[in-house]
């Protein structure tokens, strides 16, 4: 689901680039249908209504190159839908949001194992496991079915594309001068710089397996501390829309290259996420 929905842009010849733009567009459709059932006053739904517009401008201002030539805003429109589902208690956005993210990068999957435990604990499960079963469908029908049972070795492949991409931006862009540090491991977002430095600039791959088994386990002592932390859960409170956030902003401190755009995937979330908030009072 990365590119599978391009298909119609190169089949009928539009720019792709509409793409992730109607895909985005199309959320922010739920998002002001969200804000139109909450109990704020018409000036601030109206505020809050702009926010994902704000924030999709200074985007395009500041990062004009990742912004024209990413489809980041597709991925991001996914991990919306996840959100709206979880937010609005929507089975169906839930399923095919969870089913699009997974397919299209594996973040997600960690937020899974919370999300059936919190539904469990809630006494909720015939709602986890109707969705579930819709993801697993969606899974088998677009992902097992056409790909892999062609090519039983498809997904291993994938994962093993990941490690060559980041050695190739661990050693600079070729117009970097010999020597200098790499442009995208070093733009501050994660800590993909620190085990550059701690490995070396000859122990690259070591550097990244380091990384990458860094984030498993990060991500797996979170869930971890979850299922068996009473006070966490008590700290989130039940907000699945925070703990999403939460898993998503861990999962991402941890990426082996720190593309800019990857954290307009969590930045868009942030207008959801402080919506319910009231900051005008009558």
């Amino acid at each position: 689901m990365h590119w599978l929905p391009f298909v119609p842009a190169f089949y009928f010849g539009f720019d792709p680039r509409y793409v992730p733009l109607f895909f985005f567009l199309a959320a922010q459709i739920i998002y002001l249908n969200y804000l139109s059932r909450l109990h704020l006053s018409f000036i601030e739904k109206c505020i809050k209504a702009c926010i994902p517009y704000l924030l999709l401008v200074v985007i395009a201002i500041k990062q004009t190159a990742s912004f024209a030539h990413t489809v980041e805003l597709l991925i991001a429109g996914y991990y919306l839908l996840v959100a709206y589902g979880l937010t609005m208690r929507s089975k169906a956005l839930l399923a095919v949001g969870i089913s699009c993210a997974l397919l299209s990068r594996y973040a997600i999957v960690f937020f899974i194992p919370i999300h059936l435990l919190y539904e469990w604990k809630q006494g909720s499960w015939s709602f986890a496991v109707k969705t579930y079963m819709a993801v697993f469908c969606c899974v088998i029908l677009v992902y097992v079915l056409p790909f892999l049972s062609v090519q039983p070795g498809l997904f291993l492949e994938g994962a093993s594309a990941y490690d060559v991409a980041a050695l190739g931006e661990w050693k600079g862009q070729s117009w970097q001068n010999p020597g200098d540090l790499p442009y995208q491991v070093f733009q501050g977002f994660c800590m993909a710089a620190w085990y550059y430095t701690l490995a070396g600039s000859n122990h690259l791959l070591a550097g990244i397996k380091a990384l990458k088994y860094s984030l498993l386990l990060v991500m797996l002592v979170s869930v971890c501390t979850y299922a068996l932390s009473t006070r966490i859960r008590q700290f989130f409170n039940g907000n699945l829309l925070a703990l999403l956030y939460a898993m998503l902003v861990l999962f991402f401190l941890f990426v082996p290259v720190p593309y800019n755009y990857l954290y307009w995937n969590i930045l868009f979330l942030l207008p959801l996420l402080i919506a319910r908030f009231k900051w005008i009072t009558t």
